[in-house]
């Protein structure tokens, strides 16, 4: 009996080691720290990583309250690839470690994508480092690809093909909120950006994207063409798209695609941009199905996807 209960107890603690654990890490910043969640796939053996760059906005480790960041890092540690997730400087815990918010450039977002990217690279528990990023965290994927040397490949999901502003008029125009506003209002001071100057004076209605301090973070983020930074690298890159995504639509991929056909081009039907099945990609139904639910899983398809080009390169 002692020998049977030894014998299980041997196993059960190999099974452990080699189940996958989570733990929060963080790094140092030159205005703070970030945090965020270290997901890793076997304890025993080097295993590939991927570090998840979120999107725009005050984005969390999780993506909260859609999850889709959690779900797909749960996703590729069952299939054996690490993860770090973390929470970008405007969201979650590092929003609480980090000064002078107010005063946050793109280029903040992409030396703290490059102090995380380093400290996989530094880890000998990970064979491989992979960049994954979601709609803005695309193209800061990109750039810290082309900063910091031995980065595996590159993953843009739902990421831009041009410069921020015609994104901009893109989901602006598209319903048009106001004609004679944006016309009025909205084009005026994309070109003044354009030309690096701020405008003081901004209608109430549009002040919460466009209000005067938050002009220089928009500037800072129109200096960079993605397809053009992406033509930089010498390195594989996966750029998937769903067709479902009325944020970021396909041919915005197509854009990124065509820039380096060395590249692999994955659109991904009924996928929208939280990466999760939507029926249409009108913008009213497919929030209503689909935004906000934690509930629901992201599209397997999408994991796959992922899973291939990890295991390929």
């Amino acid at each position: 009996m002692k020998i049977i209960m030894t014998s299980f107890a041997i196993v059960f603690y190999a099974f452990l080691l080699h189940s996958q654990v989570s733990r929060e890490i963080s790094v140092e910043v030159s205005d703070g720290t970030l945090f965020g969640t270290l997901y890793v796939a076997d304890t025993l053996h080097p295993t590939p990583v991927v570090l998840v760059i979120g999107g725009s906005g005050p984005v969390d480790r999780n993506m909260s309250p859609d999850n889709s960041y959690q779900m797909l890092a749960d996703s590729l540690v069952a299939h054996g690839i690490s993860v770090l997730a973390t929470d970008k400087r405007t969201a979650g815990k590092s929003k609480q470690h980090i000064s002078g918010l107010e005063n946050t450039r793109f280029d903040d977002f992409v030396n703290d994508a490059a102090a995380w990217t380093q400290q996989l690279l530094d880890n000998p528990n990970f064979s491989k480092v992979y960049l994954m990023g979601h709609s803005q965290g695309s193209l800061i994927a990109i750039l810290v690809a082309q900063k910091i040397k031995n980065v595996t490949g590159v993953i843009s999901v739902a990421g831009a093909g041009q410069r921020i502003q015609h994104i901009l008029r893109k989901q602006l125009y598209d319903p048009p909120i106001n004609k004679m506003l944006l016309e009025s209002f909205v084009e005026p001071i994309i070109d003044s950006m354009e030309h690096g100057v701020v405008t003081d004076s901004v209608h109430v209605m549009i002040k919460s994207i466009f209000r005067p301090e938050l002009q220089p973070f928009w500037m800072s983020w129109m200096a960079y063409n993605p397809a053009d930074e992406i033509s930089k690298l010498d390195i594989p890159c996966l750029i998937i798209n769903g067709d479902a995504d009325f944020q970021v639509d396909t041919t915005e991929a197509e854009k990124l695609y065509l820039a380096d056909t060395s590249n692999l081009l994955k659109v991904i039907p009924h996928m929208n941009h939280m990466m999760k099945y939507s029926s249409t990609n009108n913008k009213a139904q497919c929030i209503k199905e689909s935004y906000n639910r934690p509930e629901l899983p992201i599209m397997s398809e999408l994991v796959m996807e992922l899973i291939k080009f990890i295991r390929k390169e």
